[in-house]
């Protein structure tokens, strides 16, 4: 899939202007970011290993970030070099932060969850009820896992864009 998107990148880019390029690209990536999540999703349980396994695809989905670094615009752009731009991504993929969150929250113990929800910007990309799903999917029911899902019902919006 990377490796697709790449070579069409390539191939468009002598054909489409520096801005469609982005945005179809963006598409793209975007394309495959909603099945990803829509994949995991449909999973009835998912082990640590499957867990694992998911977030490796994602990292590696994740270095497409490259298409996405802002071009430098000659000498007054020095600092802009690829090491230090940012990618804009998530401004033509809508759902690569909800995908970069889902690596994490698939990598993250119950404490780091909280974490992600209450101080971090998962909030931001996930409702309550998924991250409630996630929690039933990756872990076993138990007190510290109905717990964490409590306090999650119970503030369903701790963090709100300003």
């Amino acid at each position: 899939m990377v490796k697709h998107i790449r070579s069409r990148a390539q191939d468009w880019e002598n054909i489409l202007s520096p801005s469609a390029l982005t945005s179809t690209i963006g598409t793209l990536v975007n394309s495959v970011a909603i099945r990803l999540i829509n994949d995991i999703f449909d999973m009835s349980s998912m082990s640590v290993t499957e867990a694992e396994t998911a977030a490796m695809v994602i990292s590696i989905i994740e270095k497409l970030d490259d298409l996405f670094l802002p071009k430098s615009t000659g000498a007054s752009n020095a600092l802009s070099s690829s090491d230090q731009a940012i990618p804009l991504t998530s401004q033509y993929a809508d759902q690569w932060m909800k995908m970069k969150f889902l690596s994490q929250t698939l990598q993250s113990n119950l404490t780091d969850i909280n974490f992600l929800w209450f101080e971090s910007d998962l909030s931001l990309y996930f409702t309550a009820q998924e991250v409630i799903e996630l929690i039933e999917l990756s872990f076993e029911n138990n007190p510290g896992v109905r717990s964490q899902i409590r306090q999650i019902r119970e503030s369903p919006h701790p963090r709100s864009v300003d």
